[in-house]
């Protein structure tokens, strides 16, 4: 199930589903499930998964939109237009993070830049370079034996999301920026403080 969320101006929030060229609005149906956390919550109270709770709230006479309308609108415009498909109320309550792998040739170009010894080494001599080479030397356990825990990077907050078509600042002391695709991992911490994944989503790491 693809998910949406979008914003009808005039009218607020809705959280929706595609289906084939449509965007079914499920807020149309019950207005009480406005966004993925609404979902969420409405998923826990009622013991169900998060799919089945968004697919069974929809009905037959739910509201439809076309979803190359909403992919190719101006957000904050006149029109229905996409907000990012995972947040949270509080934006501070969101944790953008991730791990995964360093290509040895940024690793040391970047060890390099932190680095005050303007002579190039073979020794790691940053924090990074350092867990780098902890994941070369133990990332490959023995079977039955735990390796080394891959690199982790936080981002920052909910307030660094972007929607789809939504603009990318630069900083004034910023020269450049570049671009990376990822594949985003959406998870919700329920009461119990147990991490649930609600879904993927394409992202755009800009740094």
């Amino acid at each position: 199930m693809r998910v949406v969320q979008f914003v009808i101006p005039g009218v607020g929030r809705r959280v929706g589903f595609i289906d084939g060229d449509d965007v079914v609005d499920v807020t149309s149906s019950d207005a009480s499930l406005r966004s993925v956390f609404d979902v969420f919550e409405e998923s826990q109270t009622a013991g169900k998964s998060f799919d089945e709770t968004l697919a069974g709230s929809a009905v037959e006479g739910s509201d439809r939109l076309n979803y190359a309308d909403l992919l190719t609108a101006e957000v904050g415009g006149d029109s229905t237009y996409l907000i990012s498909p995972f947040d949270h109320p509080d934006d501070h309550r969101v944790i953008v993070s991730g791990t995964g792998l360093t290509h040895t040739g940024s690793m040391k170009s970047r060890d390099q830049m932190h680095s005050d010894n303007s002579e190039p080494t073979e020794e790691p001599a940053t924090d990074s370079a350092k867990m780098f080479q902890m994941g070369i030397d133990g990332g490959k356990p023995e079977p039955g034996e735990r390796g080394i825990s891959p690199e982790w990077f936080y981002k920052g907050n909910g307030t660094i999301v972007r929607g789809p078509g939504e603009g990318l600042e630069i900083p004034a002391f910023a020269l450049d920026g570049g671009e990376e695709p990822e594949l985003g991992g959406c998870y919700f911490i329920d009461k119990n403080g147990v991490p649930n994944r609600v879904g993927f989503a394409l992202g755009n790491e800009w740094a």
